[in-house]
């Protein structure tokens, strides 16, 4: 094993001094109070789709292990998450509480090879360590336990680099992974179940860190509701305090705020630094046209961050040349040079060129559009500019700061044509006096009601409320329930009051989502009066509303319900408090520790557990001896949900309660926190009388899977309990061939549906190699009478993906039971071969929404570009699923922005 010593104590030295003096800003040192946001899908049409709101620190741990994506726009925070990660990960290594080695690679810099990039990160930290690239590659990836971190998936320099990643992500599957992202549009690079959206700061996380800033009372006094639309990311906020500290007054849009606060940074330092008649003459001049060579383009789609000092110096001279600069090669040099030094640029990794971020790159590309906007045609403006969606930001930026209100009206026509979702947003970021003339080009769409209201909430604009509570007064339930979205996107007096009337309305649908909306402190005084609404729905969503808006009055009347006899309620107001701020509630919620009422005290309990932090873990100790066992069985549950290793200690005594239930759940708790000094005492409960305690005993062994519980495990495979047979399967991986052939052969002959299908979704996972020696088995096991059996057997055959499973899974997209017809077409996604396109496209007529959604999605996969577009014109639905749209179609948006384009065009051929 390598010394990795020298490596942490510089991970650790390096971003703790980031962390304490470089942080772009100081909310985000606060990354606990930054929330993502994963969706889960709905599984029918008939279902809802499902939301998990947590810290993005306690996201990313949690899901690292099956490789998670984290998506946000520039300034959300995602970088400064990863290094904070880092640091976090590298201290508990040193500290013996972690065994994974945290390597951040930004992706921008990778401009020859993934490895090499990971080798240069390592060996800068420490050189004495032996590896390269072929080590690195052929050894170290399987040997040690990693936690690679990417940034940047949508800064990747080529194609071949995207190649690599995509080839280490499936090469090594042990290793943890994180990648970010600007967008979705990117999301397809890499195969990551588990998505976390960036989530916007709340109103009351705005207001903590302006009060924090030199004068942050009359700051917030002068932002007033501005606040909420001007400081929607940290970084912006970081911004709008600066420049409202130094000019006095609220700028109009995010467009002048960035212009004013460039002006502030940079001017004044070039003004006392630089004489005039040299690089402080251009300076502007030479930033806009590099920012401007570095987006995108029709042959290049995706926007620069870095470039190299080569390219930027030929930029640079080409400019220089149209100004009649008589000494290029001096002149390029003297001014790139210059550049460097006042900080207006910075170099990054090899020695390549970047600003210092890039919202700062977007600004000047911005202005540079904005001088040449009036000589562009219609088509080269739609064609070069808002066709591409890198540009997006950019020309939102340039709307803000564009005076001509002829050109603004312009830009906001075209943007329509070429997109109604871009062109509505576009129409709210012009100066505030042009917008009336914008949104009545929104307003003169010949689209159904629906989508009109959808697109009104988008300009979030003043000018769209007058209809949005016109439209109020539509008998379509469903018309009203978009209004009350839409309003919710639209920071302003009118807005609020009309919400607020709707909460206290007798539309009950319209109520239930203006509950839901409804996330700023002015409203917390309605939320607490809708605490008594008669119906159940509107109650509970004010509850979630009030943890999301976080306010010491909000917080009081959540504590306040925790007394209620309804114990939905209680355990909603649980929830909600559970996701605000640690410090201010945990004071709070001991004192419920020691109620007479046991709902109270387990309510309490599950709050702790909520909140999810090490604070918590020592009043949650005190309540383990609770003479109620449901008490008890929560508290552990609670503990799971920390997973913390302070608590293993008390987890394993609960092994030996005298109520089974509590007993299962500290098994359970044990077998996610992960640690080895749980395995003893989880061997001794595989003989626990009762049959679930047993179960869950052996499901914590798989988890910690070391070789010391593989013999326990395999004698598990006896047990009496079916469920306690299947889950010690996984034991099978660690035998040699001959006992893995003969106890897998047998339990395929189980009695029990759900051993069977344990065994074949095993042999799925182990390697190809082995299930190819079983796939005789599994094809005889596609006819099993159960569909659990049959659709686990398809799981299997699809990552197996040899030639010979197509015309078994071709079978099963001809069977009875619609979640095998599911697998099926999803496994048959995974086998590289032409034969299964022609049953994959007589699927898309299957009466299952989801069979026709996977049969879509494996389409995509395994079929040409040209193919798929013919196939449009026969089955548009099908297309709209299709996952990888965006990347068949040459020169336009990506996959996000097509897929919007997409559903806006199934909702009016659905509504015509």
């Amino acid at each position: 094993m390598r010394d990795w010593t020298a490596y942490l104590d510089s991970v650790c030295e390096e971003y703790a001094q980031w962390w304490d003096n470089f942080t772009v800003t100081d909310v985000e040192r606060s990354l606990l109070d930054l929330e993502v946001e994963r969706i889960e899908e709905a599984r029918s049409p008939s279902e809802r789709e499902k939301k998990e709101r947590l810290g993005v620190l306690t996201g990313l741990r949690k899901y690292a292990k099956e490789r998670v994506l984290l998506i946000g726009v520039p300034g959300s925070g995602k970088s400064t998450a990863l290094r904070r990660l880092v640091l976090e990960v590298a201290q508990e290594v040193k500290e013996g509480k972690s065994d994974r080695i945290p390597v951040l690679i930004e992706l921008r810099y990778a401009t020859k090879s993934i490895f090499q990039r990971i080798v240069k990160e390592i060996k800068k930290r420490d050189r004495k360590l032996k590896i390269d690239e072929r080590v690195l590659e052929e050894e170290l990836l399987y040997e040690e336990k990693f936690l690679l971190l990417f940034d940047g998936l949508n800064e990747l320099p080529s194609d071949a680099i995207k190649a690599q990643l995509q080839q280490l992500e499936a090469d090594y599957p042990n290793i943890w992974m994180v990648f970010t992202t600007r967008n979705l549009g990117n999301a397809g690079i890499v195969n990551v179940e588990k998505q976390l959206t960036m989530q916007p700061l709340t109103e009351e996380q705005m207001k903590i860190f302006v009060r924090k800033q030199q004068q942050g009372e009359q700051i917030l006094q002068q932002l007033g509701s501005r606040l909420r639309e001007l400081g929607k990311t940290p970084m912006f906020l970081w911004m709008l305090c600066k420049t409202v500290r130094v000019a006095g007054d609220v700028p109009r849009n995010a467009g002048e705020l960035l212009h004013r606060f460039v002006l502030h940074e940079y001017e004044r330092g070039l003004k006392k630094e630089i004489s005039a008649g040299d690089l402080r003459e251009c300076w502007q001049d030479l930033l806009e046209e590099l920012a401007f060579a570095m987006m995108p383009r029709k042959d290049r789609l995706d926007i620069r961050l870095v470039v190299s000092r080569k390219e930027a110096e030929e930029i640079l001279e080409k400019f220089l040349a149209e100004k009649g600069e008589s000494d290029l090669f001096r002149g390029v040099k003297k001014y790139l040079k210059g550049l460097l030094a006042h900080h207006l640029l910075q170099v990054g990794g090899e020695d390549r060129l970047e600003f210092h971020h890039q919202l700062i790159q977007e600004y000047y590309a911005a202005m540079r559009l904005k001088r040449m906007v009036s000589g562009l045609t219609d088509e080269v403006l739609q064609r070069d500019y808002l066709n591409l969606f890198e540009w997006t930001e950019a020309i939102a930026l340039m709307l803000g700061l564009l005076e001509d209100e002829e050109q603004a009206v312009r830009v906001v026509r075209s943007a329509l044509a070429v997109d109604w979702q871009l062109g509505a947003r576009l129409a709210g970021e012009v100066k505030r006096e042009f917008q009336g003339k914008t949104v009545a080009l929104v307003s003169e769409l010949d689209v159904p009601l629906k989508v009109k209201v959808e697109l009104w909430g988008m300009t979030r604009s003043d000018e769209s409320v007058r209809n949005l509570i016109f439209t109020l007064q539509d008998s379509d339930s469903g018309v009203r329930c978009g209004v009350v979205k839409a309003l919710g996107n639209i920071d302003s007096k009118q807005a609020l009051e009309t919400l607020i009337n709707v909460l206290q309305g007798e539309d009950y649908l319209a109520s239930r989502r203006a509950a839901g909306i409804l996330k700023t402190e002015q409203a917390v005084n309605s939320l607490i009066a809708a605490l008594k609404n008669k119906d159940p729905l509107v109650r509970m969503r004010a509850i979630e509303t009030l943890g999301k808006i976080g306010s010491e009055q909000a917080i009081m009347s959540l504590m306040n319900i925790l007394q209620d006899k309804n114990s939905k309620m209680r355990r909603r107001a649980a929830r909600a408090l559970g996701k605000i701020d640690s410090k201010r509630t945990i004071k709070f919620l001991r004192v419920n520790l020691q109620s007479q009422d046991s709902n109270v005290r387990r309510t309490t309990v599950e709050t702790l557990g909520n909140i999810g932090v090490e604070q918590a873990i020592e009043p949650l100790i005190t309540v383990l001896n609770d003479l109620d066992p449901e008490v008890r069985k929560s508290t552990i549950k609670a503990l799971d949900n920390i997973r913390s290793e302070q608590a293993i200690e008390p987890l394993i005594a609960a092994l030996y309660d005298q109520n089974s239930k509590v007993r299962e759940c500290a098994a359970a708790a044990l077998g996610h926190i992960g640690s080895e000094q749980a395995i003893e005492p989880l061997i001794i409960a595989l003989h626990d009388q009762d049959s679930k305690v047993r179960e869950y005993s052996i499901i914590a062994l798989r988890n910690i899977g070391t070789q010391q519980a593989v013999q326990p495990l395999i004698l598990a495979l006896q047990d009496e309990n079916p469920f306690a047979r299947g889950n010690a399967v996984g034991a099978i991986e660690y035998l040699n061939s001959e006992q893995r052939i003969e106890i897998s052969t047998s339990l395929l002959q189980d009695e029990h549906h759900f051993v069977r299908a344990s065994v074949a979704s095993q042999l799925g996972k182990i390697s190809s190699e082995w299930g190819v020696k079983f796939l005789e088995f599994l094809i005889i096991a596609l006819q099993d009478k159960h569909p659990f059996v049959r659709r686990k057997v398809a799981e299997a055959l699809g990552n197996i993906g040899i030639d010979k499973v197509v015309y078994p899974l071709i079978l099963a997209l001809q069977d009875d039971n619609f979640l095998v017809r599911r697998r099926a077409a999803e496994a048959l996604g995974k086998v590289n071969s032409d034969r299964v396109i022609v049953p994959l496209i007589k699927i898309l007529q299957d009466d299952d929404f989801l069979v026709r959604k996977r049969a879509a999605e494996a389409l995509g996969k395994v079929a040409c570009s040209t193919f798929i577009f013919k196939l449009f014109k026969i089955f548009p639905r099908a297309f709209a699923l299709m996952p990888s749209f965006g990347s068949l179609v040459p020169q336009t948006y990506d996959g996000e922005k097509a897929g919007k384009a997409l559903f806006l065009r199934s909702t009016l051929a659905a509504a015509t």
